[in-house]
């Protein structure tokens, strides 16, 4: 099997040629297909053997399909250094097509995350321990999406105070208001 055979866009496959991806990985080739099918999984896998990408493409090819201009996917790390490296991945595999990401975590400027979040993008990586830095961005975030609105609820009430008035500080309040849990 290769990677043709999991019926992925040709964008995307122009991002996996030139990743140099051939053949699949057993994590590939176990995560891919029913992640296309819009199952949950988990899966596990040394360092290495292509995890990433087996989660990143059929997020991908789902984002290729729906409308856009909104936040569409949410990537919730550890650490901002996964999150970063997981973006890379994003954008070498979805290079071709038109798709935006970026990367919100907290110690450092909030300027350049900012305006990405301005410009659009469909993915967002974030550190998991940076609740101040999702609740700034969830002005773009899809609320209705029922998946993004059980994941905000998960974040304690104790760290949901203060940046809210961030966000209808730095967006009108009444978009702000609706988008902010």
């Amino acid at each position: 099997m290769n990677f043709d055979d999991f019926g992925l866009d040709s964008r995307l496959m122009q991002g996996v040629r030139a990743a140099g991806y051939d053949t699949p990985t057993p994590i590939q080739l176990a995560a891919i297909p029913p992640a296309l099918a819009g199952h949950d999984l988990i899966g596990t896998a040394q360092t290495g053997t292509g995890k990433t990408a087996a989660f990143v493409l059929p997020i991908l090819q789902r984002l290729l399909k729906s409308p856009r201009g909104r936040v569409r996917a949410l990537i919730v790390t550890p650490t901002r250094e996964l999150a970063e490296q997981i973006n890379d991945t994003i954008r070498a595999l979805g290079q071709a097509s038109g798709l935006r990401s970026a990367t919100i975590y907290g110690g450092v400027s909030m300027l350049p995350q900012e305006r990405a979040l301005r410009e659009g993008v469909a993915y967002l990586a974030l550190d998991g321990v940076n609740a101040r830095a999702l609740l700034a961005a969830c002005w773009r975030l899809d609320t209705e999406n029922p998946a993004v609105a059980t994941f905000l609820k998960l974040i304690p009430e104790a760290q949901l105070g203060a940046p809210t008035v961030d966000v209808a500080s730095a967006q009108s309040t009444d978009r702000s208001a609706s988008r902010t849990p």
